[in-house]
C-alpha cells in the first residue's frame, strides 16, 4: 500500500508538471495571438487613416476646383442677379467645406501646405467680396426701380451704399492678404494667374480706399448740403492740348443732391464774345501761345499741363464773364468713345438713331 501510494504521488506530480507545462505553452500561444491581433488592428487603423487622408485630399481638391470653376462661370458674362447669387453661394460652400477639411493640415509648417490653405482662404474671401458687390448692385437696382429716374436725388442712394463700400473694402483687404501669402504653386501658369489676380484686386482696392476715405467730399461735391454748379468742358480730339484736347463746346450743369436740374450748352467763342466787351484787365498770353496771339483767351486756357492750373485759368475767365461755377469737369472725346465701347450703342430719341463708338 505504501509503495502504491508513493507511485501514485509520483505519477500525479509528473502529471501536474506536464499540465503546468501545457498551461505555459497555451499562455504563450494566446499571448502571441493577442500581439498579432493588436498588430493587425494597428495595421487596419493605419490603412483606414491613409484611406481617410486620401478621401480628404480628394474632397479638398475637388471642392477647390469646383469653387474656382463656379467663380469663372460668373466672369464669363452678365447673368441675372439670382443666378449670380446662387453661383456665389455654391462657390462659398465649396470653399468652406474645403477649409473645414483642411483644418488639421494648418498646424503643419510645410510652406506648400500653407500655400494651399491660402488658395482656399483666398477663394472663400473672394466670394464674400463678390457677395458685397452684388448686394450693392441689387440696392442700386431696387432704388432706381422704386423711383422716377428724372426725380431721383442720387445722394440718397450714395448715403445708403456707404456701409456696402466699407464691407467691400474690408473683404478686399482679406482677399488680397490671402493671395499675397501664397508662396508656392506647382507651375508658372498658376503663378502668372495669381499675380494677375493680385494686380486686379490691388487696383480695385486702390479705388475702394479712395472712395471710402473721400466719401464725405464726394457727397459734398454732388451737392449734398447745397446746390453746386459746374462747367463741363468737352475736349475735341482733333486738336491736341496739354489737358487732353481743344475745348470747343461747354455746358453748365447745376445740381442739388446729385439731381441735375439745369443743363445749359455753351460755345467757347460765345463766352469769349462776352469777355471781349467785359471790363477786366487782359492777361498776356503765356509762353508759346504768345507767338500766336497777344492776349490769353478762354479757348486757350487749358494750355497748362497741370489740370489744376488749366482749371484755375478757365475759372478766371468764367468769373469775368459772370458765370459762377464751383468747379471744372473735363470730358475727353476719347473717354466717351471708350465708354461707348463698354456700354454698346446708345439710342438718342432727339436724333432718332444709335450713337456708338464708331
Amino acid at each position: 500500500i505504501k509503495d502504491y501510494t508513493q507511485n501514485f504521488k509520483q505519477s500525479w506530480g509528473s502529471l501536474l508538471l506536464n499540465l503546468r507545462s501545457y498551461q505555459s505553452s497555451v499562455s504563450i500561444f494566446f499571448s502571441k495571438l493577442t500581439m498579432l491581433w493588436y498588430l493587425s488592428l494597428i495595421l487596419v487603423m493605419i490603412s483606414a487613416a491613409f484611406l481617410l487622408l486620401f478621401v480628404i485630399k480628394f474632397t479638398i481638391e475637388s471642392k477647390v476646383n469646383s469653387g474656382y470653376q463656379t467663380l469663372q462661370e460668373i466672369s464669363k458674362g452678365w447673368q441675372e442677379f439670382t443666378l449670380i447669387a446662387k453661383n456665389i453661394n455654391r462657390a462659398r460652400f465649396d470653399f468652406l467645406l474645403a477649409d473645414t477639411l483642411f483644418i488639421p493640415f494648418r498646424a503643419l509648417s510645410d510652406p506648400r501646405l500653407k500655400s494651399v490653405g491660402n488658395v482656399i482662404s483666398g477663394g472663400r474671401e473672394l466670394t464674400y467680396t463678390l457677395d458685397n458687390w452684388l448686394s450693392l448692385l441689387i440696392q442700386i437696382e431696387a432704388f432706381m426701380r422704386s423711383r422716377n429716374l428724372t426725380d431721383i436725388y442720387w445722394v440718397h442712394l450714395l448715403e445708403r451704399l456707404r456701409p456696402n463700400i466699407s464691407r467691400i473694402n474690408l473683404s478686399l483687404t482679406e482677399t488680397l492678404m490671402a493671395y499675397k501669402n501664397i508662396t508656392w504653386l506647382p507651375n508658372k501658369s498658376l503663378e502668372d494667374q495669381k499675380n494677375n489676380l493680385i494686380m486686379q484686386l490691388e487696383k480695385m482696392k486702390y479705388y475702394s480706399d479712395i472712395l471710402e476715405s473721400d466719401y464725405d467730399t464726394i457727397l459734398s461735391l454732388l451737392g449734398k448740403e447745397e446746390r453746386k454748379q459746374y462747367l463741363l468742358v468737352f475736349q475735341n480730339a482733333d486738336e491736341i492740348r496739354p489737358t487732353g484736347w481743344f475745348m470747343g463746346s461747354m455746358a453748365i450743369i447745376s445740381m442739388f443732391r446729385w439731381k441735375v436740374d439745369i443743363f445749359q450748352k455753351k460755345d467757347v467763342y460765345a463766352i469769349e464774345w462776352d469777355l471781349k466787351v467785359a471790363d477786366y484787365e487782359r492777361q498776356p498770353a503765356p509762353k508759346g501761345i504768345n507767338e500766336l496771339t497777344e492776349f490769353f483767351w478762354l479757348r486757350d486756357s487749358n494750355y497748362f499741363v497741370n489740370t489744376r492750373d488749366s482749371a484755375e485759368a478757365i475759372e478766371f475767365f468764367t468769373d469775368q464773364a459772370w458765370i459762377d461755377i464751383d468747379g471744372v469737369i473735363f470730358i475727353n472725346q476719347n473717354s466717351l468713345l471708350r465708354l461707348l465701347s463698354i456700354t454698346g450703342p446708345v439710342y438718342f430719341d432727339t436724333i432718332k438713331r444709335d450713337i456708338s463708338e464708331n
